[in-house]
């Protein structure tokens, strides 16, 4: 059974005073130990309490390299979660969509290549993104084509799309590549709600998020007119 505490300290994306209580709640009681017999009776047998003091110089979760966090993790039969980011693409061309079946196969076939083309990128040598998910829906009115994506952010170099994300970079690729490829439709994604992004940062966030993205699992109010049937998966 892995303590509540530590999976509170290895996820770095925690709130920041959930961490440090926990880290000085542990250091606190580690460190008295070495004082109080009774306490160290306690923690003697705890390797997880000797790698931590040992390792932990700073008591600071994000000064840990991912090395040592993966070996503590190691030790203790944990698998952290790690954080995902869900993008809500919905361009300003409500009205557009369901007027013609070939024209509504072109915008499909754009939009999913505006998609691939953000989600495959690379940062030397190294995927932004781990695994994907997305689907394009047609909207309550059925002339609407918008877009719902799940992504996992790729922990070799999640400190690097973290900032990615949180700067809005994501945000400006994404527009590169609709401008690149809806020739004289440039500019559908520059309104102030076009691109939204939310972290996610627990598990059972992330089951209900990938659940949204199905139709059947949509509540009254967020259904489609048409199920459109399109759900692109890689490694969900």
């Amino acid at each position: 059974m892995v303590p509540e505490y530590v999976k509170i300290w290895y996820d770095e994306m925690a709130v920041c005073e959930k961490i440090n209580d926990a880290i000085c709640r542990f250091d606190r009681e580690f460190t008295c130990s070495r004082e109080e017999y009774g306490i160290w009776e306690k923690w003697k047998n705890d390797t997880l309490a000797e790698d931590f003091y040992v390792w932990s110089h700073y008591k600071d979760p994000s000064k840990l390299s991912l090395t040592v966090k993966n070996k503590i993790a190691e030790k203790l039969g944990y698998i952290p979660f790690i954080p995902c980011v869900m993008f809500n693409i919905s361009p300003a061309w409500k009205g557009q969509f369901g007027k013609d079946q070939l024209t509504d196969k072109l915008m499909i076939k754009n939009f999913s290549k505006v998609l691939n083309s953000y989600l495959t990128e690379t940062i030397s040598g190294e995927k932004r993104y781990t695994k994907y998910r997305y689907c394009l829906e047609s909207g309550s009115e059925g002339n609407f084509l918008h877009a719902h994506i799940v992504a996992e952010i790729n922990p070799k170099i999640s400190k690097s799309v973290k900032t990615h994300i949180m700067k809005g970079n994501h945000s400006q690729q994404l527009k590169k590549y609709w401008d690149k490829t809806f020739q004289g439709h440039q500019g559908y994604l520059k309104g102030k709600f076009a691109i939204q992004r939310n972290l996610i940062n627990t598990e059972e966030i992330l089951i209900d998020k990938l659940k949204y993205l199905e139709e059947n699992n949509k509540e009254v109010g967020h259904k489609n007119l048409t199920d459109l049937n399109i759900l692109v998966n890689e490694g969900f």
